[in-house]
């Protein structure tokens, strides 16, 4: 057969719309494709690369001519202080705390020891006098432009003056976040010119409250005045015992007013050093008040520093290094032990140095500006509505490492010689000392630099005048902490002189004898004699009188030992005998019956 021819069909070319419909799907898969290893790449990138929040970026905040760095969102404080006690040194020069050393101010030492701080802040970069200072403190304001509060008087404010009609508008301080959060807050001034924060935050003037419940316009709770210092320091110490402020604000005046009237002289022994010294005892009655007190102990930061320093007898020259370097200490709760606060904010703060760094600068150093959104920082609150200096709160004043230890050397005693010895002995307990997060590994007791004892407690005798007995205590970390315990001998005060003399005790003794061969019979009577201390009366003339068996009248004078000794006459009737004192002389004496521990003493044979 002939070989057949093989059929081959012949396919159609295909059409336009087919091309189309082919092209737009093999896009499609390629563009879903591109889109998922997209997707898988950058995940597996971004798992590898990931930024670090806590540490993100620094950003710059500013308002008006006020620049701040800032490193990230406000983070709240891990463990937040239920109290903060805000201290402002009128007129501190740190140079003064530094000349006197750990010996003449023990307590501001004592905040370096245990706590974060600085011997170079500043104040405000164009005025250094004290109102306006302070308000920048409470707003956290610089004080000129149109972000500042504006406040440049520093007299008492006129008639209705406040610092929001001087503004043109409302200026929110720390005492408007504390007081809307349900928090109480004081304010213990020393100067009359304080009043403009009284009246600027009271139930007329404050902002009304629209934080939670209303707790009123009036932000400052408790609002006093007194000049005299020391007794300011008592009615603060007596109102946080009673019922603590969690926010209070205190001024001490002293050190600003010697300045203006004997110069800002810190060499020792002048007369203001002398008066840093004494502010150095308010600041330790003030740690002794968070240390002895359960409520206020492990709860409390306490935040110190100054509205200027001063030179001469004047502080308004803002360009002169010792009126614009001031200190700032903080202590307590949320703190670091013996840390450089310009250390613990390497990114967010510089040292200046000994320069004056404008508002624009970045970083800024540390002002005391910043000490009014610090403390609601450590309170867990946020920052003052419209401030612009740590607005962003993060002055750390922790490195977050290891907490240190708490040291309670006891309260202060006292006693007084009354054996004139010279001395007394006191017991010391150290008991009262603890650590958060560890143990206590040693203790050591120390007078003056000498060591008196390296227990818990320990009994010593101290002589007369006043002793300061520091403890330290060291953690199982290292950290060590310092308390201090005054004990004061009380030098022996003699008893006045004696002016009264009265019969202390008679004391009847009898005796018999044989006479031709008869008994005879005779009594003793010895009659004591005391002054009005108790104390034997010498040379006193005692008249007395015998009755009962024998009938006679006797006069003695007493001896050393103030007893003058009475016998009767022998007689052979053995039956009772008494004798009574009638009388008692003696030169510069009185008599005084009513005193006496007997007037008559009988015997029987």
């Amino acid at each position: 057969m002939p070989k057949q021819k093989k059929y081959t069909k012949r396919m159609r070319p295909p059409s336009l719309h087919v091309k189309f419909a082919r092209w737009y799907t093999w896009t499609m898969v390629f563009v879903f494709a591109d889109f998922a290893v997209g997707v898988i790449m950058g995940a597996t990138l971004f798992s590898i690369l990931a930024p670090n929040v806590a540490t993100a970026i620094p950003r710059v905040y500013a308002v008006s001519r006020v620049t701040m760095a800032v490193t990230g969102s406000t983070q709240a404080v891990a463990s937040p202080s239920t109290y903060v006690i805000y201290v402002s040194v009128d007129g501190l020069r740190p140079d003064a705390v530094t000349n006197l050393g750990p010996s003449g101010a023990p307590n501001f030492y004592r905040l370096m020891n245990e706590g974060a701080y600085t011997l170079n802040a500043r104040n405000d970069y164009d005025i250094t006098v004290t109102l306006p200072n302070h308000v920048s403190m409470v707003t956290s304001r610089p004080i000129n432009g149109t972000s500042g509060h504006n406040w440049t008087s520093n007299s008492d404010p006129a008639v209705g003056q406040t610092i929001h009609s001087n503004k043109g508008g409302y200026v929110a301080g720390v005492f408007d976040v504390a007081h809307d959060n349900g928090l109480r807050t004081a304010m213990f001034a020393s100067k009359t010119k304080f009043s403009l924060f009284d009246v600027s935050y009271n139930a007329v003037n404050g902002a009304p409250d629209a934080t939670g419940a209303d707790n009123g316009r009036d932000k400052i709770d408790v609002y006093v005045y007194n000049s005299n210092t020391a007794n300011l320091t008592t009615r603060f110490i007596s109102d946080m015992t009673a019922l603590p402020y969690n926010y209070s604000f205190i001024h001490y005046t002293d050190a600003d007013t010697v300045g203006h009237a004997s110069g800002w002289n810190p060499a020792v022994g002048s007369a203001y050093s002398n008066t840093i010294k004494t502010i150095d005892g308010y600041v330790g009655q003030l740690l002794q008040l968070i240390s002895g007190n359960s409520t206020l102990n492990g709860n409390t930061t306490l935040v110190i520093s100054a509205d200027h320093g001063g030179t001469g007898t004047d502080h308004s020259n803002a360009t002169l290094p010792e009126d614009y370097t001031i200190p700032m200490f903080v202590w307590g709760k949320n703190t670091g032990a013996a840390a450089d606060l310009y250390a613990l904010n390497t990114s967010s703060r510089e040292n200046p140095g000994t320069t004056r760094p404008t508002y624009s600068q970045v970083p800024q150093p540390i002002r005391n500006s910043e000490a009014g959104n610090l403390a609601l920082y450590l309170m867990a609150l946020p920052p003052i509505p419209g401030s612009v200096i740590d607005a962003s709160q993060d002055l750390a004043t922790s490195a977050g490492g290891p907490t240190s230890p708490s040291a309670n050397a006891g309260p202060d005693q006292s006693k007084t010689d009354n054996d004139n010895s010279g001395a007394e002995t006191f017991t010391l307990d150290g008991t009262g000392s603890y650590d958060p997060d560890g143990a206590i590994v040693a203790y050591e007791w120390n007078e003056a630099g000498t060591v008196l004892a390296t227990t818990p407690t320990f009994d010593h005798s101290f002589t007369t005048g006043s002793h300061s007995v520091y403890l330290t205590v060291t953690d199982n970390d290292g950290l060590t902490s310092l308390d201090t315990a005054v004990i004061t001998v009380n030098p022996y005060v003699p008893p006045p002189p004696a002016t009264t003399i009265h019969v202390g005790s008679i004391t009847m003794t009898k005796e018999t004898t044989i006479r031709g061969k008869k008994t005879n019979c005779r009594a003793t009577a010895a009659v004591t004699i005391l002054n009005q201390n108790n104390a034997a009366v010498r040379s006193a003339n005692v008249t007395g009188q015998w009755s009962g068996s024998v009938t006679a009248t006797a006069s003695l004078s007493t001896n050393r030992n103030g007893t003058a000794s009475f016998r009767s006459p022998w007689t052979q009737t053995c039956g009772i005998f008494t004798f009574t004192v009638n009388g008692i002389t003696l030169a510069g004496y009185v008599y005084e019956p009513t005193l006496n521990g007997a007037t008559s003493g009988n015997i029987s044979f």
